[in-house]
Parts: structure tokens; C-alpha cells; sequence
């Protein structure tokens, strides 16, 4: 038996026998196999680890749980859609895309609604990164903007992500000069960072 069909049977078993911290274990270890797969390149084992993990957490009604899963399905979606774009696939790429859309669309609302200011700029960061895909510049920056600024006020490190996003977009648009103030910004935030203690 492979070591996640082992997992698996670990993981039934133990939601069928123990109480509700088992299965909340077992929808972590779900979403961690999930992670484990897309990591190694294997879309489709991922999602169908992280749909499980959603499964359970819709059961267990956890909110942050449905969250993670969501977005990491999301994640799923976008790289497949990369994919198909990569094989000359557009229409498979654009419904990814969509789907991608659906998934982190649902995340963000769990984040807003939970006010985890930092999970909901991941999302709003994602949902930016989605819509440069799909051509739909005004909705990305509109997106990689409100990441941003939830970014800056944090403090964030994650924030050159979405400096490099607003760059793309400006770079997409034609207009070469944002393109370069934006990437001017992410180099010397990066800069800024490696100069931090620690």
C-alpha cells in the first residue's frame, strides 16, 4: 500500500472512530497531502486531496477550514488553467480560469467575514493574478491594488508580489512607465527586505 493510501485509511478510520478533533486533524492532513501533490506537479491528485478536506470541513461547518480548502482549490484551478494555455488550449485555460475565479471568490468572502485581514489579501492577491490571466486588467489591479494596501498597512513581505502584479498589469495595458515605477517599487522593497534584521 503507497504512503497516501495509507494516510487515507489512517484518515477515515480515524473520522469514523474518534471525535470531532480527529476530524479536524484529518481535514488538515487532507489539505497538507493536497499541497504535497500540487507541489510535485500532480494537479488532479491535489485538488481531489483538498476536495476531501472541503468535504469535511462543509460537514464540520469550519469556516476556516472551508476557507483554506477553497483557495487552495483555486490554486489548483489557476495552475491547471496555466497548463492549458501552455498546450495552445484556450478554451480548457479560460474555464480553469473561471473556476479558479468561483473557488477563491468563496475564500475571500470566508476571510472578509472572519476579518483575517492577512488571508484576505492572499485571496484579493490571487483573484488579481486569476484576472491578468483571463485579459480582465482593470478587475486585476483593481484587486492587486486592495491586496496592497492591506499589505503596506500590515507590514508584509508579501507585498512584492502584488508591486510585480500592478508591474504585469501596466506592462499588459501598454504603458511602460507605471510598468517601470511599479517594478522600481518591488526592487527596492526587496532590497529594503534583505537589508531587515533576520
Amino acid at each position: 500500500m503507497s504512503l497516501s493510501k495509507r494516510v487515507a485509511f489512517t484518515c477515515k478510520h480515524s473520522s469514523v472512530l474518534g471525535g470531532a478533533s480527529d476530524q479536524g486533524l484529518t481535514m488538515r492532513t487532507y489539505g497538507l497531502l493536497g499541497t504535497v501533490e500540487l507541489k510535485a506537479g500532480r494537479l488532479t491528485e491535489g485538488r481531489a486531496w483538498y476536495e476531501k478536506s472541503r468535504e469535511l470541513a462543509d460537514r464540520r461547518n469550519d469556516q476556516f477550514g472551508l476557507g483554506n480548502s477553497s483557495q487552495n482549490i483555486g490554486i489548483v484551478c489557476q495552475s491547471e488553467g496555466e497548463a492549458a494555455r501552455e498546450r495552445g488550449d484556450e478554451p480548457a485555460a479560460i474555464w480553469h480560469f473561471e473556476e479558479a475565479c468561483r473557488y477563491v471568490g468563496e475564500s475571500l468572502l470566508i476571510w472578509q467575514a472572519q476579518k483575517s485581514k492577512s488571508r484576505e489579501s492572499a485571496s484579493l492577491s490571487q483573484l488579481a493574478r486569476i484576472h491578468l490571466n483571463l485579459g480582465d486588467f482593470q478587475t486585476a489591479e483593481r484587486y492587486a491594488q486592495e491586496a496592497l494596501e492591506i499589505r503596506e498597512h500590515l507590514g508584509s513581505r508579501e507585498a512584492c508580489m502584488d508591486y510585480g502584479t500592478l508591474a504585469e498589469i501596466a506592462q499588459a495595458h501598454g504603458d511602460l512607465t507605471a510598468a517601470a515605477a511599479w517594478a522600481k517599487k518591488r526592487d527596492d522593497f526587496l532590497a529594503e527586505l534583505k537589508r531587515r534584521p533576520g
